[in-house]
Parts: C-alpha cells; sequence; structure tokens
C-alpha cells in the first residue's frame, strides 16, 4: 500500500484520541469521519497516456 494512501486513511479515517475527531476534520477539510471506500472514491484512476517515440542520442 503506498504511503499517500496510509496517510490518507490516518488523516481522514482515524479518529485521534485526544482531540475525538479525525485530523482532517480538526483541519476544516471535511465534516464527517470518511470510510476507506470514500477515500478510494477520491483517487482519479486513469489509463496511463500514450508516449512519444524514443530518440536516440545524437539523432535529432
Amino acid at each position: 500500500m503506498p504511503l499517500l494512501s496510509i496517510l490518507s486513511i490516518i488523516t481522514f479515517a482515524k479518529i485521534h484520541i485526544s482531540l475525538s475527531v479525525t485530523s482532517a476534520m480538526q483541519a476544516g477539510l471535511t465534516k464527517r469521519v470518511m470510510s476507506i471506500e470514500d477515500i478510494a472514491n477520491l483517487a482519479l484512476i486513469e489509463a496511463p497516456k500514450k508516449r512519444g517515440e524514443y530518440n536516440k542520442k545524437g539523432k535529432i
């Protein structure tokens, strides 16, 4: 699992013990605790774009 996904779950889904809300709620980014499914739906999934042809060094 990529680090960004883990940080997203901690920020948006895990309730902080001393705050009694998530970090994102405390910062004003969201008004509710998000589920992992909600976080996954936020990710943009796009097919990779086709790359151009490769030019070797010395050839232009």
